[in-house]
């Protein structure tokens, strides 16, 4: 990719896009484990997992910074700002994408990282079953085993890397449930051997 604005462009489009899905995790964290927000059969986690949804699709270019900014505006249209926060806070659609569009139509993803999206598929895939099978206090582990994982591709930071899949990922192994281990192992081992040297041993993960 040529050095300039489209790859300023596409490095601010990446970051944003980050921040954003770790707060959506968080939202749904909260959503789903604090009784303030489980009014209405847990509508706002409900409505932040569809947040979730497009976000993840915008970080794959399989929808258009156009297309997100619109399907975030109606999916939020007529929510009460008091539930969220500030104004600030709730009409969060990356105001540099409102911008970037101009110039860019989707976000381009270094091939390298894809597999920490992977991984964040898996979590949205798994919360979805917490929501169905209303374990909705099993969604906290999927937030927390995961929030950093944004920043892994956001960054592209070796050390922190290293330590996810090294530290993180084996404490998840060690305190949470086989199911939930099971759903990642194969992912974790994905980015394993793209981001670990031989010299590190994934085994205890």
């Amino acid at each position: 990719m040529m050095k300039g604005g489209f790859t300023i462009m596409q490095e601010k489009l990446i970051e944003d896009t980050c921040v954003q899905i770790k707060t959506c995790l968080g939202r749904i964290s909260n959503f789903a484990t604090n009784e303030l927000y489980t009014i209405r059969d847990y509508h706002l986690l409900k409505l932040e997992l569809q947040h979730l949804d497009l976000l993840l699709d915008l970080l794959e270019s399989k929808i258009t910074i156009e297309s997100y900014l619109t399907e975030h505006n109606l999916l939020f249209s007529n929510e009460d700002e008091d539930l969220y926060g500030s104004p600030s806070e709730f009409s969060h659609p990356l105001l540099f994408l409102e911008k970037a569009e101009i110039d860019v139509d989707t976000i381009s993803i270094d091939e390298e990282v894809r597999c920490f999206i992977s991984i964040l598929q898996i979590c949205r895939e798994n919360i979805k079953k917490h929501i169905v099978s209303e374990n909705y206090d099993k969604i906290y582990d999927e937030y927390y085993y995961n929030h950093n994982v944004p920043w892994l591709i956001q960054t592209k930071c070796k050390y922190a890397i290293k330590a996810f899949l090294l530290n993180e990922c084996a404490n998840c192994k060690k305190y949470c449930s086989k199911e939930m281990v099971a759903s990642y192992e194969d992912a974790w081992k994905a980015a394993s051997s793209q981001f670990l040297s031989n010299i590190d041993f994934y085994g205890a993960v």
